[in-house]
């Protein structure tokens, strides 16, 4: 089934505990991935260690949090025979070396800052929608990624944010930032019960945001291998952002112009791209040559073809 639906939440974990996820999603990736041990790096209420533990699966788990309710869920939980430790920042953390290889790694992290969960260093929910956060994101993927069996399953559970009337997503960029080849399956869990969904907002055009994306993905290369590919999927992007800055520019000047107005009109139209590349004008050139739709008409003029 490609949406994950699950009215009733299930059995395990901790339903007060903000930002939970249901245990029949974990229970569902369990038996989708045959998995027969456990590891969720940011496990907040213990949902998922819960569901690892019924179902017979070797189950870890870490979290930020050293507080006193961490430490009682800690306690509870290696009664039942789970590996648990805190203040762990699993943005930063070797988690294969702590905790060993896992068929199947987990993590439902905090994502914008609708929860804010604590104040310390290493906490996502304090780093709002930028960079900041992405890179957390991507770092904390990766060390799950380490920490997974070769063929076994790493998954990211997110969802999208709505803030002072800017829309996020950010499972599009993370996924941008992993090997693409690694990916099996996008799957939409829909949110039920979720406290967002009993307040009243008013009129939101396009209506309340009321899912999350399982984000699947199968370990198969070798570190720098799949960083290898990440890097070159990041080029090309780069590429072809800079022939739609051109092809687009030109479109503007009429389809037809000579490179010193080309250069003023990318200059204004893309100051971001520009501040990132000092010698823009020499890639302004090399896009030309690439795009065949770009003619030289004749020295320092270009045109766009005719369709």
């Amino acid at each position: 089934m490609s949406i994950l639906s699950f009215p009733e939440r299930g059995q395990g974990g901790d339903s007060t505990y903000r930002g939970n996820c249901s245990p029949k999603v974990y229970e569902w990736l369990v038996q989708e991935t045959r998995a027969r041990s456990l590891l969720d790096p940011v496990m907040g209420g213990g949902t998922s260690l819960d569901v690892a533990l019924r179902l017979g699966l070797k189950a870890s788990g870490s979290d930020l949090s050293t507080s006193p309710y961490h430490q009682r869920l800690k306690a509870r939980l290696e009664r039942q025979g789970a590996r648990v430790e805190l203040g762990v920042d699993a943005t930063r953390t070797d988690l294969a070396a702590l905790f060993g290889q896992h068929d199947l790694v987990v993590a439902h992290p905090a994502y914008g800052t609708q929860i804010v969960y604590g104040s310390g260093e290493g906490d996502m929910s304090q780093l709002g929608d930028g960079d900041a956060f992405l890179d957390a994101l991507q770092a904390m993927t990766l060390n799950m990624r380490e920490a997974t069996t070769d063929g076994g399953y790493y998954v990211v559970i997110i969802g999208d944010t709505r803030k002072q009337g800017r829309y996020h997503s950010y499972q599009g960029p993370l996924l941008g930032m992993l090997p693409a080849s690694e990916l099996r399956a996008v799957r939409i869990k829909a949110q039920h019960n979720v406290s967002s969904a009993k307040q009243d907002y008013g009129r939101v055009r396009f209506g309340l945001t009321l899912h999350e994306y399982v984000l699947i993905l199968q370990k198969e290369l070798p570190f720098f291998q799949a960083f290898g590919e990440v890097v070159k999927a990041q080029q090309a992007r780069l590429t072809g952002t800079w022939k739609a800055i051109v092809r687009q520019a030109l479109t503007q000047l009429g389809g037809r112009a000579d490179l010193d107005t080309l250069y003023d009109h990318v200059f204004r139209s893309a100051p971001d791209r520009v501040k990132q590349n000092p010698n823009f004008k020499a890639k302004v050139r090399q896009t030309l040559q690439l795009l065949p739709e770009c003619q030289p008409e004749e020295r320092g003029i270009w045109r766009l073809a005719a369709a």
